[in-house]
């Protein structure tokens, strides 16, 4: 439901916006259970963080489209899934580390503090390209 409305926003908003949103909520809802949360807050959290991280793959695409136009956009397109396919398997061996050595609840402390720090970089250096819908209309 939540990625059906986000398309709806995407068609009349910046994408860069509605990824910057993602990107905040995707982040504060980890600090809960770095803070000593426990089953009832990781639920409310997880749901929560599910309906800001559920539009992301369509949202990157949609950013990554408005940079280029309908026949060069295979290879960004291929590089945004690949990217949300390795981001997982390379912070894998450093969250283990941060378990082993800080408790699991500073897994979801790293990932939030590595959130932040993306929403950060996403403020400074994203825009929107010349072909994204809310520009051309289509």
């Amino acid at each position: 439901m939540v990625s059906v409305v986000t398309g709806f926003l995407a068609a009349r908003f910046s994408v860069r916006w509605i990824i910057l949103t993602m990107g905040v909520v995707w982040a504060v809802m980890q600090f809960p259970m770095l803070l000593g949360g426990g089953a009832a807050i990781l639920l409310v959290t997880r749901i929560v963080l599910g309906g800001a991280e559920g539009p992301a793959t369509a949202m990157s695409l949609t950013s990554v489209h408005s940079w280029f136009e309908p026949k060069r956009r295979a290879l960004p397109s291929n590089l945004v899934a690949a990217g949300s396919t390795l981001g997982p398997v390379l912070a894998a061996p450093l969250l283990a580390w941060v378990i082993g050595e800080w408790g699991w609840r500073w897994a979801f402390g790293v990932l939030g503090i590595a959130g932040f720090l993306w929403v950060i970089a996403w403020v400074l250096l994203a825009g929107d390209g010349l072909f994204g819908s809310w520009k051309t209309g289509r």
